[in-house]
């Protein structure tokens, strides 16, 4: 099963080879575009809590229709090929045959990997809106940046999975984002609790990946995939630390933002009445949750702070 995409020229010619090279001798400069990013990220939010907030509503509709365009894109070139891998060579096959590394996979693994670079813009949205930054936001970022960067310098075959799983997801979540930036469709709750389940399939399926490659290495020290002379246990804690710490968050996330429950207390709502008159109503919350049966805080945070996150957390 070839892409679905028509190959171009430039396509059918790219060679990872010079790229590779580039990423070996910089790859430090993740590390460093990284710290730059975390002292950003905090001193514009220092700037941004004295002034107020920017609306955004069309540059956030233009910047998420055109990465769900180019996850969609993505998806359409590397899932074909995985799942043509994993038919013909099974799960072993799928995880360390080299498939992603010349050609139009080449190519678009290449292009994924440095996306994750203009990626950070998410988080200028979120500081600029005023909204709720957490810690798995851009934790997330950070993290993956650098993998990544990592990843293409050594050519690691089991991210290639991670790749096309990541393609798939962020083309549904950008999508998503498009739509609910756009303001004239506002997606129901469901949505968001499935785009975040797929997130957390896809750090159950990351964390597996490394304990197959790590069973495999322990079982047989030779054991290695296409193209390398050894694949490090350097790698494989690495990776499996990440995806563990993605999963986790995101499993504490999802309560959150879905499910949680907080102490007894009560609170003053502003309500408009029919005829336009404007009362403050008190409101009991029993066991965190407010007279419509809706979760109120988690850990100190407002239940809508965490939705709020929902319809801005990427990864």
């Amino acid at each position: 099963m070839d892409s679905v995409l028509s190959r171009y020229p430039l396509e059918e010619r790219f060679n990872s080879s010079k790229v590779v090279s580039y990423a070996v001798d910089r790859w430090h400069y993740s590390l460093h575009i990284s710290a730059l990013y975390v002292l950003g990220v905090f001193a514009l939010r220092r700037y941004m809590s004295t002034r107020e907030r920017f609306n955004l509503r069309l540059p956030l509709f233009m910047w998420s229709l055109t990465l769900a365009l180019f996850s969609i894109l993505g998806s359409a070139v590397t899932a074909p090929v995985m799942l043509q891998t994993l038919l013909h060579h099974g799960w072993e096959g799928s995880i360390c045959r080299d498939i992603f590394t010349a050609g139009q996979p080449g190519l678009w693994t290449f292009l994924f990997c440095f996306s994750k670079f203009p990626e950070l813009v998410d988080t200028l949205f979120i500081v600029l809106r005023k909204q709720k930054l957490i810690f798995l936001h851009w934790y997330h970022h950070v993290t993956v940046f650098v993998y990544c960067w990592y990843h293409y310098a050594v050519q690691l075959h089991p991210a290639q999975w991670f790749i096309t799983l990541n393609f798939l997801v962020h083309s549904i979540m950008y999508s998503y984002y498009a739509l609910r930036a756009s303001g004239r469709i506002r997606p129901p709750l469901w949505v968001n609790m499935f785009i975040t389940f797929l997130q957390l399939l896809q750090m159950v399926v990351g964390v597996s990946i490394n304990v197959f490659v790590y069973q495999q290495m322990t079982a047989d020290p030779t054991w290695h995939c296409d193209g390398q002379v050894e694949t490090s246990y350097f790698y494989v804690y690495w990776s499996f630390a990440m995806y563990f710490s993605y999963f986790v968050l995101f499993a504490h996330f999802f309560w959150c933002a879905y499910f949680c429950k907080s102490p007894p207390s009560s609170v003053k709502r502003t309500v408009v009445q029919a005829n336009g008159d404007v009362i403050k109503k008190k409101f009991t919350f029993t066991n965190g949750h407010i007279p419509n049966g809706s979760p109120s805080h988690c850990n100190g945070i407002t239940r809508r702070s965490y939705l709020a996150n929902a319809n801005n957390l990427s990864h």
